[in-house]
């Protein structure tokens, strides 16, 4: 059968249908291939394994919020300053994309160099700020770290980005007269 057999009509409607099922074939091609270079990008920044520290015990599991959001900012570490001393950092970039992963990666890189040469817990964040605000990516990070002293059983944190949130107002009661 050719292309004669159908009416014009037809054949336009045909047409027409034909070339949104290759722009819908692309869009979706175009959106794994996006999907797949963001994952391999946070996959290859998070640790694949967190150190062995004498004394503490540790595991970390990165799972997603919701499903199709698989990819974003979320990041964490373990950081071995000396033989007693260790820094966590678990963090957050805004939003679920290459860009939100790549600045992820360098927010957990920055932590990582401070964190490694014993600055304290709110310096760490201040370097790292400073770094955001060259970077200018318009993103929203948010981080908290701490600083565990196992000789000392001690903890320093620090959190930045998001405003610490106030304790619940104190209860008011009304009497009647």
């Amino acid at each position: 059968m050719g292309a004669d057999a159908f009416p014009p009509a037809e054949r336009a409607v045909l047409t027409s249908l034909a070339g949104l099922v290759a722009q819908a074939l692309d869009r979706a091609r175009l959106y794994d291939t996006k999907h797949g270079l963001a994952h391999t990008l946070q996959s290859v920044l998070l640790p694949h394994t967190l150190l062995r520290v004498e004394g503490l015990d540790v595991a970390a599991r990165y799972l997603p919020a919701g499903r199709g959001m698989d990819v974003g900012g979320d990041f964490y570490d373990l950081i071995r300053r000396d033989d007693t001393t260790v820094t966590v950092a678990i963090g957050d970039v805004q939003g679920h994309s290459v860009t939100a992963a790549a600045l992820m990666g360098q927010v957990r890189t920055a932590v990582h160099a401070h964190a490694t040469v014993g600055t304290p817990p709110g310096e760490v964040l201040a370097r790292t700020n400073r770094l955001l605000i060259d970077l200018d990516s318009g993103l929203f990070p948010s981080c908290l770290i701490a600083q565990i002293d196992l000789a000392q059983c001690r903890a320093h944190l620090a959190t930045a980005g998001h405003p610490p949130t106030d304790p619940a107002p104190p209860r008011r009661t009304h009497r009647s007269p």
